[in-house]
């Protein structure tokens, strides 16, 4: 048996000769593929022929060269950060991107998931902590009421991964001395 990381996990029977694909990422009920997280990193067979998945969700393994999966990680709170902005405001709001865990808010003690998945780039609003913007793979949104609701925003149409070939985009950035603007 031999696996291959990648976005999906693929498994070969054959010694390489045919490839399928060991899992999905979908949470697709109809699937009759096992769910495991995507972007595979790293995969590794123990010497009992267990097998080792390591991906940006976490470490799954199998006992079964691949079939079945249990999540190593379930029940631990991790999260890849990529950006981080704090409100001058109120010190108890700060905003972050995390890879494969969007836009996350945090307010008072706890967290909050925003804008669906991979959070990169965010800004809070200087003047006011319920507006901030972020960016995640399908391109910038905003929100003015805390990340209760969000949309996409008008200004940053075009910027998207599919037109600059990066899936992180650009640096946003508040003027802190005129919160009208935005960099």
């Amino acid at each position: 048996v031999l696996m291959m990381g990648g976005e999906m996990l693929s498994r070969s029977i054959d010694g390489g000769l045919t490839w399928e694909f060991a899992c999905t990422y979908s949470y697709d009920s109809t699937s009759v593929l096992p769910f495991v997280h995507p972007d595979h990193r790293c995969v590794q067979f123990s010497s009992s022929g267990s097998f080792w998945d390591g991906n940006d969700g976490g470490i799954y393994k199998s006992e079964d060269a691949g079939v079945t999966y249990i999540d190593r990680t379930r029940g631990l709170d991790v999260s890849q950060f990529v950006s981080l902005d704090c409100s001058p405001q109120d010190t108890s709001v700060f905003l972050s991107g995390a890879l494969d865990n969007s836009i996350l808010i945090h307010t008072d003690t706890s967290w909050k998931n925003t804008f669906a998945g991979d959070g990169f780039d965010v800004a809070i609003n200087p003047d006011n902590p319920d507006n901030f913007y972020g960016k995640n793979q399908y391109g910038y949104y905003r929100t003015h009421d805390g990340g209760q609701s969000y949309d996409l925003n008008d200004y940053f149409i075009g910027l998207n991964e599919n037109t600059y070939s990066m899936s992180t985009g650009f640096p946003i950035r508040f003027n802190p001395q005129n919160s009208n603007s935005l960099y």
